[in-house]
This record gives C-alpha cells, structure tokens and sequence, in this order.
C-alpha cells in the first residue's frame, strides 16, 4: 500500500515523514481549514514540491524561465505547467475554504504570444526586419541563413506559463514566474532575439540531428557539433552580457529504440516492435547526443574549479566557464554570423558597442558560464514511454518530472 505525508508546521522535509493511513481518521478536508492538520493522512505532496520550490524561487526573482527545443522540451515544459496544476488541485481539494476566500496556494494561467516570421512569405531581404518567411522554394534555411519555409523548426509562437502567488506578508500583492516554451528542432539563429527578456535560458540540441555520421541535422544539414559551437557561444555571450542570466544545457533523454544502441534509424531498423532496454556495450554510458555535447564543451570550455576536492569531484560537470569570441569569423553558424549575412547592421552595431563597453576596453573575448542539467539517468526506463514505438518521448509522471525539477532547482540555486 501507498504511504501518505504528514504535514509539520516547521514546513521542514527532512521532518516529513511517511505513514501509514489507520482507518476512521478524518481526511483534511474535514478539519479546520485555517490549521493544517497534524497527524492522519495528508498528501502534503505540494509542501516539498520541487516543481513549486523552483516556480517561487523565479517569482521571487521576477524571473522568466525559457525552455528553448524541440517536443521533448515541450513535453518538459508541459509538465512543469501541469505539475504547478496538479499542486494548485490538490491545496483547493484539501483547503476548500481558503480556495473560497481566494487563497490558492499558486494560481496558473496560460498564453500564446504570436511570432511573426513564419506566417507568411516575403521577399528574401526583408524578413528579419518585417516578419516574413522567405519566399517558398527558398532553400537558404539549408544554409542556416533565414528561417525555414513553413517555419518548421522554428517558432510560430510562444507559449507562456505564469505561476501566481499570494504575499503571505499581506493582501492583494503577490509575485509571479514565468515559464516559456520556445520551439526549436535545430539550431535557430533567428529565435534568439525573442528570449532576451530570459533570465533563465535551457536549450538542447540532439534527436533531430543523426545518430551516425557527422550527427547532421535532418533539415540544416549541420552537423550538431558545428551547431554546438554555435549555441555555446550564444549562451556564454548570452550569461555575460547582463547580470542575473542563467544558461542551462539539458542532456539528452534516452532513446529506446530497438536498435543496436537505441537511437532511431528508420522503421525498417527496428529489430521488434516495443521499445528495449539500451544495450550500454555499443552506445555508450549516455548514448551519442551527450558524448557530441562533451566533445564541444570540451573545445570552449573548461569545468569550473569548486571549494574544496571533494566539492570539485562532485560538481565539476555541472558548471563549465566557457571562453568565446561572439564577433569571431568562424565556419559555423554564430548569430553574429547570421545577422552579418543578412545585413542586419543594427544587432551588429549593439553587439559591438556592448562588447567595446565591457570592462571599458575593446574586449573581443568574454567568458561565460554555462550549467550542465544531466537527467540521462532518471529517464532510462522503458515502460515510461508514451507508446510501444515511441521510444523517445516519456509519459507524464509527476514524480518523474518532480525528481528533474529538483536537479534543476539545486543546479540554478
């Protein structure tokens, strides 16, 4: 049988502790509502929530929390809205008076911000300024010099989660977080100017891009550590430019597939038709997406160096001081080189003023950190995917997406 919480009044989670539930004990919603209860069964689940922890620590901040890839980061920015949901449902159901007198513990509410560029064609010059897709047929997207027909693989629009909460310390004031989703299948130079309101920004490249060969992407035609490069230097740039930002890179969750090493190659691969455990002997420890993410962290970057040997052992993969040169001419695709190719001589000009100003001399150089929020491992199972041959996307399990969220809130914290 399933053990239920016990709510402490010190609101502590190393003094909450699990019991059993004893028959004829009144539930919470039968008690004084002003006064948790004490002692009975009580999914006081919300009161250690990570997922809510993390959301009041972004209001607090005034922050915004910026998810930026493909479905897998949707589905985990999903279940950080449900999550705050499923929170919000249980306090009303067991504090039903103070949900009346308006005291949710967090109240959630969603939006769409529309983003032009994708919605229709326009001519090939005028797209960054105006909003408009280059003209179909236009196949300078394989060039990663404008954003791709259709907009496939890049955002059409936002999609925006705000957490809300009361002041405790008096009424009818509170805070609130936001946490956003940007779409992003590859490497996308163009979203970029649409997250520089982020405080926190979690990107991931991987599952478009090929397993073997070069790892290309299936639509660019970059190869990921070309576009590695490329995005490292944004969020480095993008964490130095301006107090309090935070550059989170998120591994790869595990693949399933039944495979030779579990990443897909095509229905005709498949070896049966469920998902199967990852045979580790030939895709290694995390698969090829993490081991390409080492490999480019290892060309700009370097671990930074903790209090302590015992502390550097421990936590020395998680945080990287990354040196790059955001106006470098360089063979991949930088956003400097992107708004150089397409003249977009305003970005280029603020660019070089901040750079200039930096430190008051002409720094070409800036380094910046990056956190690494390695999640590999809690999502190695195969019974948690969505479908027998959906061997990459995960079923919402609250506490799965709980035990994520707790690495990132110990990771930006």
């Amino acid at each position: 049988s399933h053990s239920t919480w016990v709510y402490n009044k010190t609101n502590n989670a190393a003094d909450v502790k699990p019991v059993k539930p004893t028959a004829g004990t009144p539930t919470p919603a039968t008690k004084q509502q002003n006064n948790p209860p004490t002692n009975g069964p009580n999914p006081y689940y919300y009161a250690r929530s990570p997922t809510l922890r993390l959301a009041k620590k972004l209001a607090n901040a005034n922050a915004t929390l910026c998810f930026s890839g493909d479905s897998i980061d949707y589905q985990i920015y999903s279940a950080f809205h449900n999550n705050l949901r499923r929170i919000a449902q249980i306090h009303r159901l067991h504090f039903p008076d103070e949900h009346k007198r308006g005291g949710d513990l967090v109240s959630v509410v969603t939006r769409e911000i529309p983003v032009k560029h994708a919605t229709k064609p326009g001519n090939v010059d005028d797209w960054f300024m105006y909003g408009h897709r280059p003209q179909d047929g236009d196949d300078s997207f394989l060039h990663a010099n404008r954003p791709p027909p259709h907009g496939f693989g890049s955002i059409y629009s936002i999609l925006e989660t705000k957490a809300f909460f009361r002041n405790e310390q008096s009424t009818g004031t509170g805070t609130k977080a936001r946490i956003r989703y940007y779409m992003s299948y590859g490497w996308s130079p163009w979203n970029v100017d649409f997250m520089e309101d982020c405080s926190v920004i979690i990107m991931n490249l991987g599952l478009h891009y090929h397993p073997d060969g070069n790892h290309t992407d299936k639509k660019a035609r970059h190869p990921l550590m070309d576009d590695m490069l490329a995005a490292i230097t944004y969020l480095s740039n993008f964490t130095a430019s301006k107090d309090n930002r935070i550059a989170v890179w998120r591994s790869a969750l595990p693949q399933h597939f039944p495979t030779t090493d579990g990443h897909f190659y095509g229905w005709k691969k498949m070896q049966k038709d469920s998902c199967s455990v990852i045979d580790k002997r030939n895709s290694g420890i995390q698969q090829i997406y993490n081991t390409v993410y080492d490999e480019a962290f290892s060309k700009l970057c370097q671990p930074r160096q903790q209090i302590g040997e015992k502390a550097e052992q421990l936590c020395h993969h998680h945080s990287h001081r990354c040196d790059v040169n955001p106006l470098g001419d360089v063979g991949y695709q930088t956003i400097y080189n992107f708004w150089r190719t397409n003249n977009c001589t305003e970005q280029m000009k603020r660019e070089r003023l901040r750079l200039v100003n930096w430190n008051g001399i002409k720094e070409k150089h800036v380094t910046g950190t990056i956190l690494r929020w390695n999640i590999f491992n809690l999502f190695d199972q195969t019974k948690w995917h969505s479908q027998d041959l959906d061997c990459s996307h995960f079923c919402y399990i609250p506490p799965l997406f709980e035990a994520a969220f707790e690495r990132l809130e110990l990771l930006i914290s």
